[in-house]
């Protein structure tokens, strides 16, 4: 558009548009938040198998005794440093809103997460995928599967697991799995391969993305935006257009109302009135156009 501000030859709206759906994305992803920086690195250690042990984690759960018992189960545990896990309102707490972001990524297992909780203690906490799968048993669901598993896996746990070793929590975990699975899947729930997630090409897409449909959107208003005012521009236009129409019809009906050549005064009457009719029904720009070529005409033969 002649005329338009532009910033680097880019028009501003559409920088801004721009900066809209890049500050959207940081929003919504957050690339700088060390959190998500750390479930990346949760989630590539899950890759090597079910179990996965941040550097500086209490040797309170022995890593390599829980993958010899959960072997290939769709189950992973996640053993973090002691310490306070980022902010968060979830109704149960930072550590079980980290377990579900990192059951997001592994979306067919349940976690097992060994973390801080609020009450600044060393334990665990249990969350399922969202692509868990639901039980083969008629009528049951998965939350009755998850509430049967954790409250048998809770009550045997509790003779065996004790502050200082916590490797029997995960033990009965996968004991009661197996007999609770059987009932209601009929077989154990395996592992699959992990999905891509939280990869750098993803995310550099979903930026791009994001920064495209902000501008597709901030152009269909301001293509919204110029129609709308090209149409009252127009309408303007053809009051305007009205106007002198009815201004020039007033101007010969002065010199019909003083007749000079009778045969001339009545035709030009007629024409004046049809003139006149035209200009009454005229809402189209030819529909103008043609009512002022003959006003033009009768102007000629009235004005000369």
């Amino acid at each position: 558009m002649k005329g338009a501000r532009t910033w680097l030859g880019i028009p501003l709206w559409a920088c801004f548009a721009a900066a809209i759906g890049l500050a959207a994305f940081l929003l919504v992803f957050r690339p700088w938040s060390s959190a998500d920086d750390r479930i990346r690195t949760i989630v590539e250690g899950l890759r090597a198998g079910p179990v996965y042990q941040e550097r500086g984690a209490p040797d309170s759960v022995d890593a390599r005794r829980a993958t010899e018992v959960i072997g290939d189960r769709a189950v992973v545990a996640v053993l973090l440093t002691p310490g306070p896990l980022p902010a968060t309102e979830h109704v149960n707490g930072p550590d079980y809103a980290m377990c579900e972001r990192i059951a997001a990524r592994v979306p067919t297992n349940m976690v097992i997460l060994f973390a801080t909780g609020e009450d600044g203690e060393y334990g665990s906490s249990y969350c399922t995928g969202p692509e868990f799968p639901a039980p083969a048993k008629p009528g049951a669901s998965l939350a009755e599967f998850e509430m049967s598993l954790l409250t048998a896996a809770e009550l045997s746990a509790q003779y065996r697991a004790t502050p200082a070793n916590l490797t029997p929590e995960i033990e009965e975990f996968v004991l009661t799995f197996d007999a609770e699975a059987a009932g209601y899947y009929g077989e154990l729930p395996r592992r699959g391969e992990l999905p891509d997630t939280l990869a750098r090409g993803q995310i550099a897409l979903a930026c791009a993305g994001m920064v495209a449909a902000s501008v597709a959107f901030f152009l269909l208003l301001r293509t919204t935006a110029l129609a709308l005012r090209g149409r009252r521009r127009a309408e303007r236009a053809r009051a305007r257009r009205r106007r002198d129409a009815e201004s020039r019809l007033n101007r010969l009906a002065g010199e019909i109302l003083h007749p000079g050549d009778s045969t001339a005064v009545a035709t030009t009457a007629r024409e004046y009135t049809e003139v006149l009719r035209l200009l009454e029904q005229a809402r189209e720009p030819h529909e103008l156009a043609e009512v002022e070529r003959r006003l033009a005409e009768l102007e000629r033969v009235l004005l000369r």
